[in-house]
């Protein structure tokens, strides 16, 4: 059938990609390349994660993102290993994306700078608005591990800074990933922040070690927390506003109705 028929490339990186690493497509918006280059809703069709969203439901800072940052920063913050295009890509990306496959009309190209989903950071930088978190991302050389970018007005806790560089005890591993849920473990060697590639979004918590922490908009889209030096569970909750209100009125609901029996009981004995 046609909704089956993917291209090479496509099935390259359905049997490729693990983790939660995602992958691009640069596939035409007609049907049948959207098909076979896994764009916009395929990619959970096919139980893969794709940064390109679909156009017409991406948020708009996600958006901005992806159209403004540099390509390899927006492949790198949104931990895209594997690009997918019918044809090939220009020399000037071919030659930072090296090609891994393809079968004469699909390309897969490899992204040798891909960041993990969660990362620790250990230097960050306050900025005052969404420009000036957007503008050292239009630079080729922003390096996300060595620096977050944080929009918050409140002062940044102190850090080990650049001159420490990535201390070699940092271990980050995603335990628990649900679409309302998210469990990571980390083990920080010095104190930083904790950086997720997932967007920022009203109604997302963060809680370490149990404790309800503040959650930054970090690198113009994603969410991070600060983590002292040591081992935490970390937990992002998705918990908007609906949920509560709807948690309170059955709360409400439940009260009124245990009110009512006891009256009615109370009648009845009289």
């Amino acid at each position: 059938m046609h909704w089956q028929q993917l291209s090479g490339g496509a099935r390259y990186i359905i049997d490729t990609v693990q983790d939660l690493a995602r992958f691009y497509s640069v596939a035409s918006s007609g049907e049948a390349d959207v098909v076979a280059g896994l764009k916009h809703y395929f990619p959970s069709v096919r139980h893969v994660f794709g940064s390109g969203g679909h156009s017409s439901l991406r948020l708009a800072r996600y958006d901005t993102f992806l159209q403004q940052a540099h390509p390899l920063v927006m492949l790198s913050l949104t931990d895209t290993r594997f690009v997918i295009n019918k044809g090939r890509l220009t020399p000037d990306a071919e030659s930072a994306l090296p090609l891994v496959f393809q079968d004469g009309t699909w390309y897969v190209y490899e992204n040798p700078a891909v960041l993990p989903r969660a990362f620790v950071v250990h230097q960050a930088q306050a900025v005052a608005s969404a420009q000036e978190a957007l503008a050292p991302l239009h630079g080729r050389n922003f390096d996300a591990r060595r620096l977050v970018l944080l929009e918050t007005e409140e002062p940044l806790p102190p850090l080990p800074g650049a001159e420490a560089g990535p201390p070699a005890g940092d271990r980050v591993a995603v335990t628990r990933y649900a679409p309302s849920e998210v469990e990571i473990q980390a083990d920080a060697g010095a104190a930083g922040f904790l950086v997720l590639l997932d967007n920022y979004y009203p109604g997302w918590e963060v809680y370490v070690d149990g404790q309800r922490e503040t959650l930054v908009r970090a690198d113009y889209f994603a969410r991070a927390v600060y983590l002292n030096k040591g081992q935490h569970t970390v937990g992002f909750v998705y918990r908007p506003l609906s949920f509560r209100v709807g948690v309170g009125l059955s709360a409400a609901a439940l009260l009124v109705l245990g009110v009512s029996a006891w009256l009615v009981r109370k009648r009845q004995r009289r």
